[in-house]
C-alpha cells in the first residue's frame, strides 16, 4: 500500500507503507518516500495507539494515519497496482484546486474594470456594497482598481462591482467542480490526459 499525502499544496510525496508490527508493546509503521529519478528513503518509523490492534491490523493502522487523529490527515491510500494512476488522477485534482485558490484571490473583471479580490479586496468591496445599500444616492466612492487607475462609484456602481465579482468567484467555484468531477470520473491514465485542466478557467 502507498500514501500520497499533501505537506504544502502542490507539493505531493509518495509513501510506500510497510506491513504494521508490534515490538515492546509499541505498534509503529514504516513509511519510505519515493521519487522519480529517486531512491527510496526511509522514514523513521511513526508510532501508532494501541487501541489500533485488530485482526486487520493493516487497514486499522493505515487508515489512521489519514484520519484527522493521525499524522498524515488528508492523505490518500493507494493500493500498489494504481499508483501510477491515482497519482496523476490526485495531483490533477490538487492542481485544480491551486488554480480555482489562486484565481479566487486574484483579479476580477467588473464593469467598472479589474479589481482585486484577494481576502482583503473582497471584505473592502463586501463593506462598501452594504454601504451603498444603505446610504443610496449619498453614496459615492474612490475606488483603486487592479490596474492603479482611481475610479469613483455611485450606489448603484458599487453594487454592481459587487454582483460581479460575486458572479466571478461562483464561476470559478462551479469550474473547478465540473472539471474534478471530470477528473474524479476517469478510470484510465489516457481518460486522464484527454482532460485540459489548464481550459476554461475565464467567463466566456
Amino acid at each position: 500500500m502507498y500514501l500520497i499525502y499533501y505537506a504544502v499544496p502542490g507539493q505531493a510525496s509518495l509513501y510506500q507503507l510497510s506491513h504494521p508490527s508490534v515490538m515492546d508493546g509499541v505498534l509503529s509503521v514504516t513509511l519510505t518516500q519515493e521519487g522519480p529519478g529517486a531512491p527510496p528513503i526511509p522514514i523513521t518509523r511513526v508510532t501508532a495507539p494501541l487501541s489500533l490492534l485488530a485482526p486487520d491490523l493493516d487497514t486499522s493502522v493505515w487508515d489512521w494515519l489519514i484520519s484527522e487523529d493521525g499524522p498524515y490527515t488528508g492523505g490518500f491510500l493507494v493500493p500498489n497496482d494504481q499508483v501510477p494512476f491515482r497519482s496523476k488522477q490526485i495531483d490533477m485534482l490538487q492542481a485544480v484546486k491551486n488554480t480555482r485558490n489562486r484565481l479566487r484571490n486574484g483579479v476580477a473583471p467588473t464593469p467598472s474594470g479589474p479589481v482585486d479580490i484577494d481576502v482583503d479586496g473582497r471584505l473592502n468591496i463586501s463593506g462598501a456594497v452594504q454601504m451603498a445599500g444603505l446610504l443610496g444616492a449619498d453614496f459615492d466612492v474612490d475606488w483603486t482598481m487592479a490596474d492603479n487607475t482611481e475610479v469613483t462609484l455611485n450606489a448603484t456602481e458599487m453594487i454592481t462591482m459587487g454582483v460581479a465579482v460575486g458572479q466571478y468567484i461562483n464561476f470559478l467555484q462551479a469550474h473547478k467542480r465540473t472539471l474534478s468531477a471530470s477528473v474524479n470520473a476517469a478510470t484510465t491514465t489516457e481518460e486522464l490526459d484527454a482532460i485540459d485542466i489548464t481550459a476554461g478557467w475565464v467567463p466566456e
